[in-house]
């Protein structure tokens, strides 16, 4: 029994995606149609598996590039290994920034203010007056430090000890 195939328009509102998106995808040489006839695409239950997975690493932090290799790469479990370790390290640092943006907020949910800059509130008082160049001595928060030595040299930061 021959396998069932599956047009491109079928395959893509199976996945919720665009044709242009398949095609861009063949493009990149990431995904194959199974078969053309007379310029139609036909996808198999293979291609269907291999959309799946392209889909799952692209909602965790893979970008089509790093997919590519992943999926085509004839070092095969070498360099995805690489591949994955990578991201993972981008993606604990995108959770320490996250957890200091959090820490933040949570703090200055003690601001007494009803406006912020206005209402010179005294829980964020302290930190406004630190300058930008200044923050690294700034006598309270650590998130700012974080923060500010994510986006600028750790040699501007004088050690205050927090």
């Amino acid at each position: 029994m021959k396998e069932k195939l599956l047009t491109i328009g079928q395959v893509a509102e199976l996945f919720k995606i665009r044709t242009s998106t398949l095609r861009y995808y063949e493009d990149i040489a990431l995904l194959q149609p199974a078969e053309r006839r007379s310029s139609r695409r036909y996808y198999s239950e293979r291609e269907l598996q291999k959309l799946t997975l392209i889909q799952l690493l692209q909602n965790n932090g893979l970008s089509l590039e790093d997919i590519r290799q992943v999926l085509t790469d004839p070092n095969g479990i070498k360099n995805w290994r690489e591949i994955f370790n990578i991201i993972i390290d981008k993606l604990d640092e995108k959770i320490r920034l996250a957890q200091s943006s959090k820490n933040f907020l949570a703090y200055m949910l003690d601001c007494p203010a009803a406006n912020l800059f206005q209402g010179r509130c005294p829980v964020l008082g302290r930190e406004i007056e630190c300058r930008p160049d200044q923050i690294c001595q700034c006598p309270r928060f650590p998130e700012l430090k974080a923060i500010h030595s994510h986006k600028a040299s750790a040699s501007h930061c004088h050690s205050s000890g927090f």
